[in-house]
């Protein structure tokens, strides 16, 4: 059940057709206004706070871009073997993005700077603190979240 400050999200999102980062796949977010969003840093913000295992789900509004994502589903898990920080996939019109501790403080940084009106950079596993040969298979597989605003768009 998406709770309603989550559904219909005035914000895009979809999957990029190009390399943007160091990921062959990004899932990205445009906003018009930095305020626009807020939904997304509140979800996170929860998660912060929960016990792993916990999730959101967010919807946003229809939008006409190719490749265009209505679901972002917000999962908090405990790190595993193959999974230290955190896995961004999407399958048909979902992306889902797991998270341990360490992956959800990254996403949420990224989240609040967008929010406060960054645009045109990323996140991804790469941004944790950890060497490479510390990150997990799923990890190395994940793609990017990529963050525009009013002033870029892609």
């Amino acid at each position: 059940m998406v709770k309603p400050q989550f559904q219909d999200i005035d914000v895009e999102c979809w999957e990029h057709s190009d390399r943007l980062g160091t990921s062959r796949r990004a899932i990205c977010l445009w906003h018009r206004s930095a305020k626009l969003g807020e939904e997304i840093l509140q979800a996170v913000e929860e998660l912060l706070t929960a016990a792993p295992s916990a999730n959101r789900k967010l919807t946003f509004r229809r939008s006409q871009r190719k490749r265009g994502i209505s679901v972002l589903r917000l999962r908090f898990v405990p790190p595993q073997d193959d999974l230290r920080v955190m896995n961004i996939a999407r399958k048909g019109n979902v992306a889902t993005i797991e998270m341990t501790t360490i992956g959800l403080q990254v996403v949420h940084d990224g989240i609040q700077a967008w929010c406060a009106g960054n645009e045109d950079f990323g996140v991804s596993p790469n941004r944790a603190q950890l060497k490479r040969k510390e990150l997990g298979l799923r990890d190395k597989a994940s793609g990017e979240l990529w963050f525009w605003g009013p002033t870029m768009e892609p």
